[in-house]
């Protein structure tokens, strides 16, 4: 194929005929010509999001600088895409573009910040990062002129030093820059989110979740933008103090939530972040709960809850929090009724069930804490076989935890007890052991202490009086 024919595909699949325009040769009219004839077949031939993609691309950039070995968008394209490798970015030889073209192009910005970008990203963490940042900023020292492309990775560069208030100066130049010659798209891009991680860092949640919303606007692939995004919501829903604040926190947290086609889903970054976020809203909700009048806020708490198992195919989180919702509802209602029981219970029966029911498998204190629950829910009913069986597993698995012991001591402890016909004595000494062990856990507090320590001395004496 035609080497200009070929980059013409290139050229419209990328998205950056407009360097044709800005760098104007005697073939950029046929160019724009061959990229309108052939748009159609550029997306169809060419996948920017698959390591093919990149190497007809790759090949079709070399053959075309053979063709025209002077032209500077040429050059450009095949920095951007070499430092954009799915698997093996090839930041060298994207350095090795980007040196050439401040040779043919010295009065321009694309260079240097280019070449400052590649310097970065070839060393992204390690001892060597200061020393990239150094190399990074004398990169574009040396770029004479005034340009809002080189003060937006100024901006980047002074964050990550450790510099707020010079990144927050460079970046607002670019952010609020108005007159004849307005940023780039990248520079706007960088500009906004750097300065939505400046506003994060400095607790302004709200700030910063503008700023990663209007990142997102401008490149609706930026996926580091969506993450911030997600965790800038669900800091300020965990950070907010008073209820004003957490009232605009959950709103604007449902709000995110609430874009639930595939589309914006992908595009906000929330399949992976969605469960989180229905979950912190349920439990931010709780904290404002009225004992009064609980009905409302408890089913508000409980819908986010449930919309946090569905997000998240089946979420544990979501699982266990509505557990623990169903159980403050039980304590606040004026008459007993054991249905809110039975839900926290089958709640927390569903994260016990096996770790491949879950997309996200529950951690090992998740499935401890889930254990207790639905012990203390049969605790509650007296149903003391159902007790039994839920900790005895706990009690060796556990053993610095006092917990498993104690609800195992009360359920033998209150068997023999119950029993009117025969009391076995070996349950009676079972119970004593549990008290005793709990006693001896590393995590007995002080106040329980008291009490089983009452009870134990209780017990032994009723085991020394039998025959």
């Amino acid at each position: 194929m035609n080497p200009l024919k070929r980059l013409a595909l290139i050229e419209m699949a990328v998205g950056v005929a407009a360097l044709l325009a800005a760098a104007p040769t005697t073939c950029a009219a046929w160019n724009t010509l061959q990229l309108s004839r052939h748009s159609s077949r550029a997306l169809a031939f060419f996948n920017p999001g698959t390591e093919e993609g990149y190497t007809v691309a790759l090949n079709a950039l070399n053959d075309a600088l053979r063709y025209d070995p002077d032209r500077p968008d040429l050059y450009v394209l095949r920095a951007r895409i070499r430092a954009a490798g799915l698997k093996d970015p090839m930041y060298s030889h994207a350095a090795e573009d980007y040196e050439h073209l401040r040779e043919l192009i010295p009065r321009s910005p694309i260079p240097y910040v280019g070449l400052a970008y590649v310097t970065l990203m070839d060393t992204p963490a390690g001892p060597r990062r200061a020393e990239a940042l150094g190399d990074a900023r004398r990169i574009l020292v040396g770029y004479t002129g005034e340009s809002l492309e080189t003060r937006a990775m100024e901006g980047a560069i002074a964050l990550e030093s450790g510099d707020p208030r010079e990144a927050e100066q460079r970046l607002l130049d670019v952010v609020e820059a108005q007159g004849s010659s307005p940023p780039t798209r990248d520079a706007l891009v960088a500009a906004h989110f750097n300065l939505a991680v400046l506003r994060f860092q400095e607790g302004k949640f709200d700030a910063a979740t503008e700023l990663f919303t209007r990142t997102i606007h401008l490149d609706r692939n930026d996926a580091a933008a969506r993450r911030g995004l997600a965790r800038s919501v669900m800091t300020g829903l965990h950070t907010a103090r008073t209820r004003e604040d957490r009232t605009r926190a959950v709103a604007q947290a449902l709000e995110l939530a609430g874009r639930r086609t595939e589309e914006r889903l992908h595009a906000y970054g929330l399949d992976q972040e969605l469960p989180s976020l229905y979950n912190a809203v349920g439990i931010v909700i709780l904290k404002d709960l009225d004992p009064s009048q609980p009905r409302a806020t408890l089913d508000a708490a409980k819908e986010a809850f449930g919309k946090a198992i569905l997000a998240g195919r089946d979420d544990y989180r979501g699982h266990f929090n509505l557990a623990l919702a169903s159980l403050r509802e039980f304590d606040l209602q004026q008459e007993r009724n054991d249905a809110p029981l039975d839900r926290a219970q089958a709640s927390f029966a569903a994260v016990l069930r096996p770790p491949d029911a879950f997309r996200v498998a529950p951690s090992a204190e998740a499935l401890y804490q889930a254990r207790m629950g639905a012990a203390w829910c049969a605790y509650r009913r007296g149903s003391w076989s159902e007790v039994e069986n839920l900790v005895k597993p706990a009690v060796n698995d556990y053993p610095q935890r006092h917990e498993p012991k104690l609800y195992l001591a009360i359920s033998y402890d209150r068997v023999y007890h119950s029993t009117s016909v025969y009391k076995d004595p070996q349950r009676l000494g079972a119970a004593c052991e549990q008290y005793d062990r709990a006693l001896k856990s590393e995590d007995c507090p002080a106040a329980l202490r008291t009490a089983v320590e009452a009870r134990l001395v209780q017990l032994k004496a009723k085991l020394e009086d039998r025959p």
